[in-house]
Parts: structure tokens; C-alpha cells; sequence
């Protein structure tokens, strides 16, 4: 699935352990509780989606700008934490998360 438009998709619970993802266009998709261990995410563009208690042990991360602690500690959609760090109960960490170039603080 390199290079995959999953953007909106709905993707709670589904279990991508393992998958190629590389350029895959997750922008929007709703990854709730998705099991993402060991999947290949490299430069995958993560900005929007809902990224709530996923698996992301042993996951190739490079070039998303995500990491597992990250992860592990998202609340909401990444777009809103940018747009209103304070109101989403997150600190500084948020300007490193993975957003489309729009949104990305200054």
C-alpha cells in the first residue's frame, strides 16, 4: 500500500501491523486504537488524522515528525493541538508533531 490515499478513511481498530505505508497519504483518516506495530510509515503525511491509542511499537516513524512517546500522548486531532495548544491540554511538544506545512507554527 506505498503511496495509499487513506486520507477520511475510517481505520479504528484495524490492524495494518506490518504494512507498507511509505508516502501514504493519511491526512483526516481515523486511526482510534489502529495497530500499526512494525508498520512502514516512512514520509507518510499524518497532518488531521486522529491519532488516539494506536500501536506504534517497532513502526518506521521517519520523516512523519512522529514518534511512539508522541503518540502515546496525543489527546485530539494534531491540527487542533496546533491551532490551540492550550485548550487541548498539551505542552511545547505539540509544534514537532506531524501537520500539513499550513499549519505548522512559526
Amino acid at each position: 500500500m506505498d503511496g495509499a490515499n487513506l486520507g477520511e478513511a475510517y481505520l479504528g481498530s484495524v490492524n495494518l501491523s506490518d504494512a507498507k505505508l511509505h508516502n501514504a497519504t493519511l491526512e483526516g483518516a481515523d486511526l482510534y486504537r489502529a495497530n500499526l506495530r512494525g508498520a512502514h510509515l516512512h514520509e507518510a503525511l499524518l497532518g488531521d488524522a486522529k491519532l488516539i491509542n494506536m500501536n506504534l511499537r517497532n513502526a518506521d516513524l521517519r520523516g512523519t515528525g512522529l514518534t511512539e512517546d508522541k503518540a502515546r500522548s496525543i489527546p485530539t486531532r494534531i491540527n487542533e493541538q496546533l491551532d490551540h495548544p492550550e485548550s487541548a491540554g498539551v505542552g511545547k511538544w505539540c509544534s514537532l508533531l506531524a501537520a500539513p506545512a499550513r499549519t505548522r507554527p512559526a
